[in-house]
């Protein structure tokens, strides 16, 4: 997954002639036994209209030529169907299916877990380099101990771009002048919004960042993990945090 999602976004990238115009986003719903739904999506509403010339000039072409390319979108949705069928098969998942917005031009997937074990070991499919050699390494995205749950940081360019060697300067995406770096600022202003919902009522945040809804059971934190300090304009935060509930 990891390796089919950057490369569509990076070539999303390209195309268009900008710096990323998206938003990547997670949304968990924890309940008081542990279990929940979890969903990712990429938000592309943005440039929807730019995107949508896309998928008018690629059905054109295919009505055409009998071309097999396909669009973005479709391409974002092949993307997310591969790993679908690899959480059906992840215990503790049930209930995966695609998401597929044409109207905010949002795309992803959503998923039930049995306990907060189960939900890491779907992310890590999630998130998990495809390439045929890559190591297997088991990543933990959240805890959930005496009453508190913890979200660990995992999303700096280092950690989420260069895992894959669809980021590296050898990628079948073609060599660039810096590697990584080249890539890394390309990715600057792409946003990763956390959205978290919980059953319990939430006691305390531990993030500068994080937004409590009036009633104590939401927040949302929406963070830019891939700018680099020195050049962007954004400001590099993180989603970790440790909610604690009443």
């Amino acid at each position: 997954m990891k390796y089919h999602l950057f490369k569509i976004t990076v070539i999303l990238i390209c195309l268009l002639g900008c710096t990323a115009c998206f938003d990547l986003q997670e949304n968990l719903l924890l309940k008081k036994d542990g279990s929940g739904k979890f969903s990712f999506l990429i938000n592309l509403g943005e440039f929807k209209t730019m995107l949508s010339m896309f998928d008018q000039e690629d059905n054109k072409i295919e009505r055409e030529k009998s071309s097999t390319r396909k669009s973005p979108a479709n391409k974002l949705n092949s993307t997310f169907e591969i790993t679908r069928r690899k959480l059906l098969n992840t215990p503790g998942i049930s209930n995966v299916k695609n998401i597929e917005d044409t109207i905010n031009y949002s795309f992803g997937l959503s998923f039930d877990f049995k306990n907060v074990e189960a939900l890491n070991k779907a992310m890590n499919r999630l998130f998990e380099n495809d390439s045929a050699n890559a190591e297997i390494e088991e990543t933990v995205y959240f805890q959930l101990k005496n009453n508190q749950l913890t979200r660990l940081e995992v999303l700096d360019s280092k950690s989420l771009l260069g895992k894959t060697n669809a980021m590296s300067g050898n990628s079948r995406l073609g060599k660039t002048e810096n590697g990584l770096m080249s890539l890394s600022k390309l990715f600057e202003a792409v946003s990763y919004t956390a959205n978290y919902e919980f059953e319990n009522k939430i006691d305390s945040i531990k993030n500068e960042n994080a937004m409590l809804s009036s009633n104590l059971k939401k927040v949302s934190i929406k963070c830019y993990p891939f700018a680099v300090p020195e050049d962007s304009t954004q400001h590099k935060c993180s989603i970790s945090n440790i909610i604690t509930f009443k």
